[in-house]
């Protein structure tokens, strides 16, 4: 089973007003260099193991590893937006 988290109770910490802007950034570029390490070292029939999501039911490792991606571009985006939105290009 994948575990989950509250983002909307985890997301307004402190830190999150605490902190500057370039540490969050720097941190996941870390977690995604640790994450290639990973997934590179994954197996090809590995891909299709399945793990349970408890809002989205079965998916595989490329389901997640697809949805993961979409996931970050989504937030990109979202930033992309609000930079325009506001001026701060």
């Amino acid at each position: 089973t994948i575990c989950t988290f509250d983002q909307d109770s985890w997301a307004p910490g402190e830190d999150s007003r605490e902190t500057f802007l370039e540490t969050s950034l720097s941190l996941l570029e870390a977690v995604h260099h640790r994450w290639l390490a990973v997934l590179k070292a994954v197996h090809l029939k590995d891909w299709s193991r399945i793990g349970v999501h408890p809002e989205m039911g079965d998916l595989t490792l490329d389901d997640l590893l697809a949805l993961y991606a979409w996931h970050g571009d989504h937030h990109t985006a979202q930033v992309t937006a609000l930079r325009e939105r506001e001026g701060w290009i």
